[in-house]
């Protein structure tokens, strides 16, 4: 590995480290000032962490959710993509070298865009890191002078440690999103692509065309 490399690598390495100690950081000064925290009305604020923590659970759900459909919209694509390429395969003569050259590119863009969105939507399903309040923590808290004070503070301390999984789980989700958004796009090319090659060379399109019904 070259000097240049080496350098890059060690540098990305280092800011990686330092934006998880960042979070890290931030994340104990809340937990610990949440610990330190005491409320006038603690009835309104444990009603409104209780609140927190299930926004918090519905966003993580909600990742979750678009991440497995996502998954299997790209499982569907793949078989159709296989149809697709097995119509070409019958069909040697389909189209012009132009037409070729930007059917080839349209789907390879719409392939590559495809396995992005696979990537980061199964990046969104590992990120399981998650901390609630169980049975342990509410056995231990009945023996707390202060049980509603000491819940609140749980509960708010479980919605801090689990914001930083949560907000990771979307940013992932969002690039699945954008990757399934430009693989769209180039599908499409590929269908009008298609359509023109269709239109011009009819007589060579018998297979194609019984492919691509398939799809529809």
């Amino acid at each position: 590995m070259s000097k240049s490399k080496k350098f890059f690598c060690l540098r990305r390495n280092h800011k990686a480290k330092t934006e998880k100690q960042e979070l890290a950081e931030s994340r104990d000064e809340a937990i610990n000032q949440i610990q330190r925290t005491r409320w006038k009305s603690i009835d309104l604020v444990l009603e409104e962490a209780r609140t927190l923590a299930l926004r918090e659970e519905q966003r993580r759900r909600s990742a979750d959710i678009k991440a497995a459909i996502y998954l299997s919209v790209l499982a569907a694509i793949v078989s159709l993509s296989a149809t697709l390429i097995m119509g070409f395969s019958d069909s040697p003569q389909v189209c012009k070298s132009w037409q070729c050259l930007l059917l080839t590119i349209f789907f390879l863009a719409g392939m590559l865009s495809l396995l992005g969105a696979g990537f980061w939507a199964f990046k969104t399903i590992q990120v399981s890191a998650y901390s609630r309040v169980d049975v342990d923590e509410l056995i231990k808290l009945s023996k707390h002078n202060q049980t509603s004070v000491a819940l609140c503070k749980e509960i708010l301390k479980c919605v801090r440690k689990n914001r930083d999984a949560v907000n990771e789980k979307i940013t992932l989700v969002k690039k699945a999103h954008t990757c399934m958004l430009w693989m769209f796009i180039f599908y499409v090319l590929l269908l009008i692509t298609i359509g023109i090659t269709v239109v011009f060379k009819p007589p060579h399109v018998k297979n194609l065309l019984d492919a691509v019904s398939t799809i529809f």
